[in-house]
């Protein structure tokens, strides 16, 4: 589905995911753009996770990115996708997942749920946090 955005439209999109350099920095440094306006921080990007699925098939774990940006982290009502890549491009390169924010649920699009691969750390968790600061949105 394609819509036409305005040019306030787009500056919002900017605003929003401090596209801009100067916001960038800010939100860096402060989580805060220059002014009232909250921003939107990726704290972490890399996240350590395998796919599983209901019947138990499990798919080696993978580290996977979190690709920044509006096209590529999208909000619809309840549920927001992202695209996670994959940094070595073994298999797939790229998986789109879906947060539900109501349920705090992940999954891929062909219904394949994460596992953290990690004994140290749980990614899942982190990749639950940084998605759940779009639903505030």
């Amino acid at each position: 589905m394609r819509f036409i955005v305005t040019e306030s439209e787009k500056n919002n999109i900017k605003q929003l995911y401090n596209l801009n350099e100067q916001g960038v920095i800010d939100a860096l440094f402060s989580g805060f753009k220059s002014g009232k306006e909250k921003s939107i921080v990726i704290t972490k990007d890399n996240f350590y996770v395998g796919f599983y699925s209901s019947i138990r098939n499990t798919e080696k774990p993978e580290k996977l990115r979190l690709r920044g940006g509006p096209e590529n982290i999208v909000k619809s009502g309840n549920v927001i996708t992202a695209k996670l890549q994959n940094t070595y491009s073994s298999g797939e390169d790229e998986y789109i997942v879906e947060y539900t924010c109501s349920d705090n649920k992940i999954k891929r699009q062909d219904g394949y749920e994460l596992y953290p691969a990690s004994t140290v750390n749980d990614d899942v968790e982190a990749l639950k946090y940084e998605l759940k600061k779009f639903c505030k949105v």
